[in-house]
């Protein structure tokens, strides 16, 4: 009976013996997962000092783009795809953005005007190049009117009580002619007709049309016409089409109470000198 008290209290040591040791395993580890986690939070100044020595990845800087002639001279983007064109129509007390470039496509400033304001131009300057987007997409035309123009492919409805705006620079459809109007000359280009190139001299083309207010287009529902570059053969005209982009030069003396009325307005200052205050 004694023998069996004797082993009975040895086996319960040894039990407890057990117990401490897993105790004791079990609070080293916490420890050590509680240092470890400390570390990762709250690096030592070495760790930071090593971590800021290993190189990483630097961004690289954005690019300020100084242009010559619509072609950036440090990361050779286009100037149509810098400048942002105007989208749609707006009402008289809507705001309208107007950006005044340099003769190199360098903006010079911009300012916010309404709709139904006059252009007064740039203070100083009197000739002037208005920019726009030479592209075409024809939308549903059920429902076009006489004198709709295209615009961002859609059509809107010119205001009636503006004689001249920036939106008469699009696209005019004309009911007569079941056509498109464009209000520049010119009569040598070439671009993309529904992603077919188109050379054109002459307007020998079934879907053109030529008259002495501009230059006109039977383009369909669904067509799409891009003018990549075209010029007047005769090299007496007032605009001209390069790299998609319309470029129709006026003067402050043959604008009567030119409205804004679209959402943007890119003007070229002609002869505008960098490093004159704006």
């Amino acid at each position: 009976m004694k023998n069996e008290l004797q082993q009975h209290k040895k086996s319960d040591s040894v039990k407890w013996i057990v117990v401490f040791i897993l105790i004791a395993i079990l609070a080293i580890s916490m420890v050590g997962l509680m240092v470890k986690t400390s570390t990762d939070l709250f690096p030592s100044d070495e760790v930071e000092g090593n971590n800021e020595e290993m190189p990483g990845v630097e961004e690289t800087p954005e690019c300020e783009h100084v242009l010559e002639y619509g072609i950036c001279t440090e990361c050779n983007e286009r100037a149509i795809d810098l400048i942002s064109h105007a989208t749609k129509a707006i009402s008289a007390d809507e705001d309208c953005i107007v950006n005044y470039y340099d003769d190199h496509l360098n903006l010079i400033k911009s300012e916010t005007v309404k709709g139904g304001d006059n252009f007064v131009g740039f203070e100083g300057y009197t000739e002037y190049i208005a920019l726009y987007p030479s592209e075409m997409n024809v939308p549903n035309l059920d429902n076009v009117k006489d004198g709709d123009i295209l615009m961002n492919g859609k059509l809107w409805t010119k205001d009636s009580s503006y004689d001249n705006s920036f939106l008469d620079l699009y696209p005019r459809y004309v009911q007569n002619y079941g056509m498109f109007r464009l209000n520049l000359e010119i009569d040598d280009f070439y671009g993309v007709y529904n992603d077919k190139p188109i050379f054109q001299f002459g307007l020998d083309n079934d879907f053109m049309y030529s008259a002495a207010d501009g230059f006109g287009f039977y383009l369909k529902e669904g067509d799409r016409f891009n003018i990549l570059y075209g010029s007047d053969g005769a090299y007496h005209c007032h605009g001209f089409v390069t790299d998609g982009i319309v470029f129709n030069y006026f003067t402050m003396d043959n604008v009567v109470n030119l409205k804004y009325d679209i959402d943007v307005v890119n003007i070229i200052v002609k002869g505008y000198e960098a490093g004159e205050v704006a």
